[in-house]
């Protein structure tokens, strides 16, 4: 009687152990498989606004979920032909809407920048480019209220090959747009993209160089990649997939596998706890890494999914399935996993 009142007592004491040790149980769950899906394309990459809304873009088509990702709904356009995303230049915005800068097929056709709401409803916003001769928007990009954002443009520079860049900012949502300085480079093959660090601080990558500038476009410097430029930059291997997780925060990684990071909104650079990875060419709307907050992330690593509870200094491999995983996107402490096969939630344990 009393060895079984001791035993219990134990499993007791360690019960209460754990349950005050802020001990944190991580839960996986699958919300939908593609093989079970009909009219509805397995989506690539999903970017959620909040723990129920997001909104993904596949086959020329914008798809909306209210429900977590778990079910989605064809958003119905004004379009009669379906339009192409110009490079990475699409994301979701704090009320619930969609904005996307969009080229339809053909080449060099008019360009548009939309907001689309959940219900099909569009708002065009006015291009700077309508009073800039031969200017063909090429990046964008906006704070989550919508409010302030960027907009750069290529332009023939009068070299074969090359093109000058534009530069464009906005305070009011799109209204009006105000003319910025750029970086003296000429874009190469049109290899361009941008990216807000904070409200401030703003990062365009062209080629295989990221310029900064700290006064909302009124001037830029040059990334310094220090040590870690020879395997940044070579003709081959711009660095296309830069995120930035949290204010001034930001991830890289490159053509050829590096993984830096920086906490100076792209000023410098530092090597990150991955190294080196053997690692696929990252797609052009690669969402390969993102935050629930400043501490709790997923990253998506040749198919593999890991996770850090400490900003990034440590990471551990997610034992998720056999799935080859696309990408991800995290909402306070839920993250939506895309996969080959399925979608699914990760939520970080309290």
């Amino acid at each position: 009687m009393h060895a079984m009142t001791f035993r219990n007592l134990t499993v007791l004491l360690l019960l209460l152990a754990v349950a005050t040790s802020g001990f944190a149980v991580d839960r996986l769950a699958t919300l939908s498989r593609a093989s079970e899906r009909r009219s509805v394309p397995n989506p690539r990459v999903v970017k959620m606004v909040d723990d129920r809304r997001g909104w993904t873009v596949a086959d020329g088509s914008v798809w909306f979920t209210d429900d977590g990702a778990r079910t989605w709904r064809g958003v119905p356009t004004t379009r009669s032909t379906p339009p192409n995303i110009v490079g990475k230049s699409w994301g979701v915005l704090a009320s619930g809407r969609m904005w996307a800068l969009l080229q339809f097929p053909g080449g060099n056709l008019p360009v548009d920048l939309i907001h689309i709401a959940p219900t099909g409803s569009e708002e065009n916003l006015p291009l700077p480019c309508a009073t800039v001769a031969e200017c063909l928007p090429s990046a964008a990009d906006f704070d989550p209220d919508g409010t302030r954002g960027y907009l750069f443009a290529l332009a023939p520079s009068g070299t074969r090959g090359q093109d000058q860049i534009l530069g464009f900012r906005t305070e009011d949502a799109g209204v009006h747009w105000t003319r910025i300085a750029t970086p003296t480079a000429a874009a190469i093959r049109g290899d361009i993209d941008v990216r807000m660090a904070d409200r401030a601080r703003v990062a365009i990558i062209v080629n295989c160089d990221i310029y900064v500038s700290a006064d909302s476009g009124r001037s830029w410097a040059r990334s310094d990649y220090g040590r870690l430029a020879e395997n940044i930059c070579s003709a081959d291997a711009p660095p296309l997939t830069l995120r930035f997780v949290a204010p001034g925060i930001g991830w890289l990684r490159t053509h050829d596998g590096w993984i830096i990071e920086t906490n100076d909104a792209c000023v410098s650079w530092s090597a990150s706890p991955f190294g080196r990875r053997a690692i696929s060419f990252p797609g052009t709307e690669d969402q390969w890494i993102s935050f629930a907050d400043r501490t709790h992330g997923l990253a998506v690593i040749n198919g593999r999914v890991f996770a850090t509870r400490n900003g990034g200094l440590t990471w551990a491999p997610v034992n998720a399935s056999n799935d080859h995983f696309w990408s991800v996107s995290c909402v306070k402490s839920r993250c939506v996993l895309v996969s080959e096969t399925s979608t699914l939630e990760f939520v970080f344990g309290e």
